[in-house]
């Protein structure tokens, strides 16, 4: 790990520490999705959730003493990166009660190749070549494999999986527009989020009032902890960890965590509340997760270094 560190100065535990931080976030999140709809409707989860985020980033910019918010200046990007909040996580929220959250994560990781796709149009980059297009094929008969066995379950698998699309789509053209608007921008990640949170929560509360406006008299210990979980944790912590890695790793090592959270995320939901992890969906992850190595050359390169040694390995015992 230390050899992937851009700061040869920077504490290699505090990098490690974070960079498994973000993979055990990012894997628990669809978990605590599905366990916080146990007692809210998914739209008060989720604006729940995003609001009490927003006080504990102010919280801790005020601790922190972190000036610079910089709105006038900055407001192109939080608007950008609010968009990854809503409208997204609502659809996000509404996919978990139709699908389980494992599947949630597995869809999820297709977003650094929605990603890839949109900044060729957005942001001109000419680099897309044939083995992206090849790894987009084969990532895409992955979620050929999901969805057909979701059509098995019934118009309410199916539904899960297009909401979870869209989230991806939307998640990755917001990732593209931040990328764009903020590319001159030095940001502090804290700022960021608290950015982003601020214009997302206006429409995340409209929506609840709209569409339920109803608070649970006595919900379940377990759906409070999970939003409270998805509050300071999902949200606040975890961008903040993931933006700490990603100044200080290599973009080959960050990209290699949406090739380790799906499996992770299956099976905490088989664990937990007894999601079945079925032939198709095993199928699919796996054609996904392939389809991320081939469309990253880095973290190819990094995949097949690793099971090239660990080859070398077994043949020496």
């Amino acid at each position: 790990m230390n050899r992937l560190a851009i700061d040869k100065g920077e504490n290699v535990m505090s990098v490690l520490s974070a960079y498994v931080g973000v993979i055990l976030i990012w894997s628990t999140t669809p978990l605590a999705i599905h366990l916080s709809n146990e007692s809210f409707s998914p739209i008060a989860s989720a604006t729940f959730r995003m609001w009490l985020a927003l006080l504990f980033a102010v919280f801790l910019a005020l601790i922190l003493r972190r000036s610079g918010f910089a709105l006038r200046q900055n407001w192109k990007v939080y608007v950008a990166a609010s968009v990854g909040i809503f409208p997204n996580m609502p659809l996000v929220y509404w996919a978990a009660n139709f699908i389980p959250s494992g599947l949630i994560s597995v869809l999820f990781g297709l977003s650094p190749l929605v990603t890839g796709l949109a900044a060729r149009y957005i942001l001109d980059e000419r680099n897309f070549t044939f083995r992206k297009l090849f790894a987009l094929i084969v990532a895409f008969g992955g979620l050929l494999f999901i969805f057909f066995e979701q059509i098995g379950l019934g118009d309410k698998g199916v539904f899960g999986v297009a909401l979870m699309i869209v989230s991806t789509v939307l998640f990755s053209v917001s990732s593209v527009y931040v990328k764009h608007f903020g590319e001159h921008l030095r940001i502090d990640p804290l700022h960021q989020t608290t950015g982003a949170l601020l214009f997302a929560t206006p429409g995340l509360s409209l929506c609840w009032f709209l569409l339920d406006g109803k608070v649970p008299v006595n919900p379940s210990p377990v759906s409070v902890g999970a939003v409270l979980y998805l509050a300071v944790v999902g949200s606040v912590l975890g961008f903040g960890a993931y933006f700490y890695i990603l100044k200080r790793l290599s973009v080959g090592a960050v990209s290699l965590i949406p090739l380790v959270t799906p499996g992770l995320a299956l099976i905490l939901g088989n664990l937990v509340v007894d999601e079945s992890i079925t032939r198709s969906t095993i199928i699919g992850t796996l054609l996904i997760v392939s389809g991320l190595a081939i469309y990253d050359a880095s973290v190819l390169a990094f995949v097949l270094k690793k099971c090239n040694l660990l080859y070398r390995a077994i043949r020496t015992l």
